[in-house]
């Protein structure tokens, strides 16, 4: 079932390997998901899952929570997808 994200940080990052012909290109990039202004909750039943934006797709490769470190709420929840 899709949903939609809104609003999240989205750092799109470019990655390539190898040179001339044989090169390849992946886009490991970030979706940063902050509980203050995004009321869904990540977790790793997300692993493998397709992420749309625009006309790119991603999968999603990790969920990872990251905690405040004085309240040990969560903070964000970093989806890393490729």
């Amino acid at each position: 079932e899709s949903f939609t994200l809104s609003p999240v940080r989205f750092d799109r990052n470019l990655a390539t390997a190898g040179k001339d012909n044989a090169r390849q290109e992946t886009k490991p990039s970030v979706i940063f998901i902050y509980p203050k202004y995004c009321k869904t909750v990540a977790d790793r039943s997300w692993v493998d899952a397709v992420v749309a934006d625009g006309d790119t797709e991603y999968i999603v490769d990790k969920v990872i929570p990251v905690y405040h470190p004085l309240t040990n709420k969560i903070f964000c929840f970093e989806v890393e997808v490729i």
